[in-house]
Parts: C-alpha cells; sequence; structure tokens
C-alpha cells in the first residue's frame, strides 16, 4: 500500500495533484485496504455524532419554536381584529 501511496504522489515529472484529486486517492486506498465495512462504521460513526450534535443543541430549537408561537398568536390577533373591523364596517352599511 505504501508503494501504491509513493508511486500516486511522489513521481518525477508528473505534475502535482490537486488537493481535490488527492483527497479522492486517499479515500479510495482506504477503501482498498481496510474494506467498505471500515468505511461503513466511520460513516456510522459520523451519522451518530452528528444526530447527538443535533440533539445536544435542542435548546437553540426550543428558542426557535418560542418565538414561533408568539408570531403566531400576533397573526391571530392581528386576524381577529380584522374580522372584528369588518363586523363593524358591515353593520354600519
Amino acid at each position: 500500500m505504501d508503494l501504491l501511496l509513493a508511486f500516486l504522489f511522489y513521481q518525477d515529472g508528473l505534475p502535482p495533484m490537486n488537493h481535490l484529486a488527492e483527497s479522492y486517492a486517499y479515500f479510495f486506498l482506504y477503501i482498498l485496504r481496510y474494506g467498505f465495512s471500515a468505511f461503513f462504521a466511520m460513516y456510522l460513526f459520523i451519522v451518530i455524532l452528528r444526530a447527538f450534535m443535533k440533539y445536544l443543541k435542542g435548546q437553540r430549537h426550543r428558542k426557535h419554536q418560542r418565538k414561533f408561537k408568539k408570531q403566531l398568536a400576533e397573526a391571530y390577533r392581528q386576524q381577529e381584529q380584522t374580522l372584528l373591523e369588518n363586523a363593524k364596517n358591515k353593520q354600519k352599511s
């Protein structure tokens, strides 16, 4: 595996690989060396970690939920006012 890395990255006369191509090469070499089971384990770990971080940020979600409830209550008040004004205007007519 190390010989393959040396062949890919350290040849004389070839233009240097850009960062993205180098990342892809390391990724595929990792899969070749350790197989898809290790890749899947890493993927699963990242998914679980992201879900846990999202759970920890629940406080922020509650703040947004409170703000939404306040906005909704304000919208209902405005709607109620409009309905009362329309009813008064109808009675005058």
